[in-house]
């Protein structure tokens, strides 16, 4: 599925120019990279950047992962929505931050398919030499 690099985008860069930026996104995917939208879920521009970034993939925001198992809680029913609408709109969705079997487990019966978090691994630095 991630034949590709992949280059995450968060909404802070998106806020900073953003018409640089969607130049800059159309000239990386005509390069070949995957587009991934990161902390989806906690801004306020979000839903619009879904109409104006070609993105490949959806990061939901470890906030709604660390809050699944919280009383009256909604993250369940959020990563949910977000998962019908990355559905129809064609969309990869990573669930980030996850660091038990708790989590990988109800996200899993939600329908996630792609995780990262410390439940699978610390973060790795690449060796540039």
């Amino acid at each position: 599925m991630f034949n590709k690099v992949v280059i995450e985008i968060t909404e802070r860069n998106y806020d900073v120019c953003e018409k640089k930026l969607v130049r800059a996104c159309e000239e990386l995917k005509q390069l070949g990279f995957m587009l991934a939208l990161d902390d989806f879920g906690i801004g306020a521009n979000n839903l619009s950047l879904l109409c104006k970034l070609d993105i490949d993939i959806l990061k939901i925001d470890g906030m709604f992962v660390n809050q699944l198992f919280s009383k009256g809680g909604r993250s369940s029913d959020i990563i949910t929505f977000i998962l019908e609408l990355s559905k129809k709109l064609k969309f990869i969705v990573i669930a980030e931050c996850v660091e038990n079997e708790a989590e990988y487990t109800k996200l899993s019966q939600i329908g996630i398919k792609y995780f990262q978090g410390y439940y699978f691994s610390s973060p790795k630095a690449m060796n540039q030499t």
